[in-house]
This record gives structure tokens, sequence and C-alpha cells, in this order.
């Protein structure tokens, strides 16, 4: 069957690779294959590398279809991740699980006398905790004359000195550097940022003008000598980047909320401990049996681990990196299909959000339930958002439901902001806006009298 470009919607981050475009139709997510690489991505489907690829959870799910577009005489049809995060947004641990990765992935690949074209996290995503390639289009052989992975230079601009940066205690510029999807963090960069010279700095300093020529030529000769050697070097050279990723060491997290951890951490095995907004949120989450859920400032993500429990694939959102980094750790060793992301909930109010970002956060981490609990008094007192713009930014993540909490002004979270617009923080004003975009909202009780949980259902 031939599609004709009327019928399909291209992908909007899909227009760099000449080689393949990656498109929707009928609710499907498919990848045209130019003629110049037909005959080669046919070739691994024959020789079933990519389905041993996919078995390995190394690369997005594919199969070969029957259609057709103009340009493109192979439609491979792809499987979907249930949400997409970027670099960015990842936590350091997520950003060093992302590299290690890739590394194996393209150790992987070498058996088969293939590498990656591409060694950036952008062709990366996760499904919960799990990293998983998303390009296949990124796979092409590797030279006979090829000594270092071709990539190596894309991935140390955005993975190795990223790490390193975070590593120094300076993650917010690294993820700010992160958000350059062309060029990554340059090794100039991330010298000054590090206070490390560079290699080439030490050397001006350290050796004599006089003999600087010569040991140039020198080692353009060393390393033409080791070129000849071939791609048996690779695997080896590939270890060594394992290595150096390896040894990185970010900082260990401590939350905002550290002292609070265990007191608001109950075990999942016994109810004993449950506080009435625990048990609150079990039985709402019960009830409706939601398929995706997103926790808006999750801090630890107990709520978030609740609802995964009960099958949800969920998405949470926090600005403290700590907190999204002990996110990831419990999701990776309980197996949840938790995604944990960096994100302040601010910057997804249109006109707000970075333009570098391709796809909005509305468009990429819409549930069915958002969760949005001790949130509301500090968006209204800190943030200084009023009711309708905290319920309309909420609802534009929710198809179907929004649970948010509300701290009376008799709670001490509250007390401090008397005098603060205290005259426009009021239940029965929140509650008429909930109203206004909701067909019905019910109260139930929290872990205080000057606190309720509002469930809304459209």
């Amino acid at each position: 069957m031939k599609l004709r470009p009327d019928q399909v919607t291209f992908h909007p981050r899909s227009h760099a690779d000449p080689t393949s475009r990656v498109f929707f139709w009928e609710g499907n997510l498919y990848r045209g294959v130019s003629r110049s690489q037909a005959a080669f991505f046919l070739d691994l489907f024959t020789r079933r590398i990519i389905q041993d690829l996919i078995e390995r959870k190394l690369i997005i799910g594919t199969e070969l279809t029957n259609l057709e577009l103009d340009g493109y005489p192979l439609v491979l049809k792809h499987d979907t991740v249930p949400f997409v995060s970027y670099c960015f947004e990842w936590c350091g641990e997520m950003l060093k699980a992302a590299a290690l990765f890739v590394l194996h992935f393209e150790r992987n690949l070498r058996p088969h006398g293939l590498t990656l074209r591409d060694g950036h996290p952008w062709n990366v995503l996760f499904i919960g905790p799990s990293p998983i390639w998303v390009d296949i289009g990124s796979l092409m052989t590797a030279g006979d004359h090829e000594l270092r992975w071709g990539a190596k230079g894309q991935f140390d601009s955005y993975f190795t000195r990223s790490l390193k940066i975070m590593a120094a205690g300076h993650p917010r510029i690294a993820h700010l550097l992160l958000q350059d999807r062309y060029v990554g963090i340059l090794q100039s960069e991330a010298d000054a940022i590090i206070g490390i010279r560079s290699a080439k700095q030490i050397s001006e300093k350290l050796i004599p003008s006089r003999l600087r020529p010569a040991l140039r030529s020198a080692v353009k000769s060393v390393r033409a000598t080791m070129t000849l050697r071939g791609t048996n070097n690779a695997p080896k050279y590939l270890r060594s980047g394992l290595r150096e990723i390896e040894r990185i060491r970010l900082p260990r997290p401590v939350t905002t909320w550290s002292h609070r951890d265990s007191a608001e951490f109950p075990a999942f095995t016994t109810t004993e401990n449950w506080t009435p907004k625990h048990r609150t949120l079990s039985e709402i989450i019960t009830r409706a049996k939601p398929g995706s859920v997103l926790d808006v400032g999750s801090h630890r993500g107990w709520y978030s681990q609740l609802a995964a429990r009960e099958g949800a694939s969920v998405v949470s959102f926090d600005v403290d990196e700590p907190s999204v980094t002990k996110q990831f750790h419990d999701a990776s060793a309980h197996r949840l299909h938790i995604l944990p992301v960096l994100m302040d909930i601010r910057k997804t109010i249109p006109g707000m959000q970075p333009s570098t970002i391709p796809i909005a956060a509305v468009d990429r981490f819409r549930c069915d339930m958002v969760l949005a609990l001790a949130l509301v008094h500090d968006l209204f007192f800190k943030q200084a958002m009023d009711f309708e713009t905290i319920v309309s930014v909420l609802t534009a993540f929710a198809r179907r439901w929004l649970v948010v909490e509300f701290i009376g002004t008799e709670d001490p979270s509250v007390r401090e902001f008397l005098g603060e617009r205290i005259e426009w923080y009021d239940l029965d004003k929140f509650t008429s806006v909930l109203k206004s975009k909701y067909r019905q909202v019910t109260q139930f009780p929290s872990d205080d009298v000057h606190r309720w949980v509002l469930f809304c259902e459209k």
C-alpha cells in the first residue's frame, strides 16, 4: 500500500536525517527509509539482527510493513514509549545510566559489523527507569579502517562533559548547556566550569615552543599507526569509555525534604503507618484505576510508587534533583514503571517554556490523572500564581481527573504567609475555580483538619 504525503503527519523532530523520516499514520508511529538505505535495513531484518536487539531491550520495538511513502520505498512501524523526556530533564544518575547504555549498545553492535552514527542522548528515551535507543536510522556499517567510535565526539559533548560538570557540583549549568541540541558542551566550556586546564593548555605552558611542531608530528604518526590496526581495538576503546563514565561519582542526593522522608514514606506492605492522606489517595487511585498518572511536586515519590504499584504508568515532576534521583533509584530497584523528571510546573505555562524544547511538556506528559499534593499554597504564595492559573496549568495535563490538596490558613505551612495575599487564599474560592473546569469536585480528608484532598472529575 502506498501512502501519500498528505495522509501522514511527520514528526516535528524528524527533519535532519536524509536517510529516513518518522511520521504518524492512523495513530501509529512509522519510519520511512530512503531508497539508498532500504536494502541495508532489509538485510538487518533478514539476518534477524534487529529482532535480536529488540529482544535484548536495546532498541525500540520495530517491524517491517507492506507500506510505501513517496521517496521511501521501505516503511517500518515503531512501538511508542509512554512519555518522551529530554536529557536536560534527567537527573545526573539518569544521564549516567543513559551514557552507560549507549556504550553498551555500541559494544553489542560491533560483532554484527555495525556502529552508531550518532552518540548523543536525543536518541535515547526512558521507559520507566530503563533507557532504550529509538533511532534505528542511526545504525550503520562500521568501516574496517575505523579505530575509534565515530560518534565519540558527540558522546563526550553531551554525556562525559555534562557528567563531569555535575560531579564537580554544577548540575544546573550542565542542564542548561544540555539544551543545545546541536553542539552540546564544548571542552573549553567544561574546563572553564570545572577549573581544569586542558591538555593543550598544559602542554603550551610546559613544552617550549620550539619543540611543539616536532611533538605534534610525533603524535600524528602514532595515531596514524594505530589507525591501521583496524577495528580490533574498538571494543577495548569502548571498555575504556565505560570505565571513564563508571568512575564519575555524582554527589550523594540529600533532598530538601530529607528530614521528612522517613515519616512521609511508610512501607507499602502494610497500612499500619499510613496517614489519612495515604489512605485517601489509595482509595481514589484504586477506585479510578488510571492508566497513567502525573505526580506534580512529587518529592520522594510515595504517591508515584503507590500509583505504579496499582498498575499505572507514572511520570513525576520535581524541581529538587536529589528527590528525582532517589525516585530513579527506587523505581529501578523495585522495577516500577515511573519516569522521574526535573520539571518546574511554572515553565510549562505557554510563553514560559524555553524555546529549545522541541515538543511542549503538556504534549508529552498528559495523563489520565494528575496529582498535585501540598503544592497549591507554594505556587500561590511563593510563585505568585493565582488560582485560575494554577488550575488551568494542572488541568492542561489531566485527561480525566485532578487530585489536588488544599492547605488551609490555620496550618503551620500556610500561617507563615499571613498578610501576603492571604485575603485571596480561601478553600471556597479555590473550589469555585475547580468547579468551573470539572463537572464534579469531591472533598476527602487529608492529614489534618485544615487540609483537604479534592478529587476532580471531568
